[in-house]
């Protein structure tokens, strides 16, 4: 089955709260944010926004982001599609810590990052809540993977998970 006909199978919503919980968030994070700001100190969030569900460069980018959800998950990037407004929204794979966010949040954000409904842009917004990275290509998850791993908050991230002891 193709990617996109995965995604038109579905409506989109917001995967089970282990899929959110199961990097290094810290206890009080929503296990279901539903706004930018719940997700700030928590989640990294990667908007990616799309124009249609058959655009070749957001299928591309969602096929990459998928084939690696367990980095993805371990870095605490939950994936937020946002097609334009005549797109019915698709629920992205189900292995990829994602979640949607209402209308008003994505006219928040396409008017905060300057993305119109009919371009193709992925953005990355540290848990601080600022822009990390924004390009009009796919990126790779080596490229946010390094981009993630050298930020301050990740750094500590796995300075304190290797300080925990293993469970016997």
């Amino acid at each position: 089955m193709t990617l996109v006909r995965r995604f038109l199978a579905f409506a989109f919503c917001l995967l089970p709260v282990q899929s959110l919980k199961a990097g290094s968030t810290k206890d009080s994070c929503p296990a279901q944010p539903n706004s930018l700001l719940s997700m700030r100190d928590c989640y990294r969030p990667l908007l990616v926004f799309t124009p249609s569900l058959n655009d070749p460069e957001s299928v591309r980018q969602l096929d990459e982001l998928s084939r690696h959800s367990p980095e993805m998950k371990d870095r605490d990037i939950v994936v937020i599609l946002i097609t334009s407004r005549d797109a019915v929204a698709p629920r992205p794979p189900a292995d990829l810590p994602a979640v949607a966010l209402s209308q008003s949040e994505v006219a928040a954000a396409r008017s905060r990052f300057k993305v119109g409904s009919h371009s193709f842009r992925v953005i990355l917004i540290g848990k601080d809540g600022s822009q990390k990275l924004s390009s009009g290509v796919v990126v790779s998850v080596d490229k946010l993977s390094s981009l993630v791993d050298s930020m301050p908050m990740r750094k500590q991230e796995i300075k304190q998970r290797s300080q925990v002891p293993e469970p016997h």
